[in-house]
């Protein structure tokens, strides 16, 4: 069992969408115990030692030095068959599934989601997610 664990974790190398999460939660899910991530090598060491754990993980895809498959694939083989969102921008499906450093790992999402459909949507499906859990 992870020390820190969450109901939402959510990892964006990005300042501002982590923001954005954070903000959006605290309005529409404040009974949520969540925490946003910036930093993904220091996330991905966190999941490697079993130090954190959620009930739904959000990643992005494309980060600096560790991209989200290889968070990803962390958080199965810690953790097992959890429910793991990848939350995406900038690539183009056809990029997620067709482009070598991608493809290999997409199977460990649960779902895949643009995040320019809106931050709600995609809270939405792990509001849903962490329902069918309980």
């Amino acid at each position: 069992m992870p020390k820190n664990s969450f109901d939402v974790i959510y990892m964006d190398d990005d300042p501002m969408m982590a923001d954005l999460f954070n903000q959006f939660v605290s309005w529409k899910y404040s009974a949520w115990c969540t925490h946003a991530f910036t930093d993904p090598v220091l996330f991905y060491r966190q999941i490697r030692a079993g130090e954190i754990g959620a009930k739904v993980w959000i990643v992005d895809i494309m980060m600096p030095q560790v991209n989200g498959c290889q968070i990803a694939a962390a958080i199965r083989e810690q953790m097992g068959q959890e429910q793991v969102i990848l939350g995406y921008t900038a690539l183009e499906p056809s990029t997620l599934y067709g482009e070598p450093e991608y493809s290999g790992g997409m199977h460990f999402f649960t779902q895949v989601v643009r995040k320019n459909e809106g931050i709600a949507r995609v809270l939405s499906l792990a509001e849903s997610l962490m329902k069918s859990r309980a």
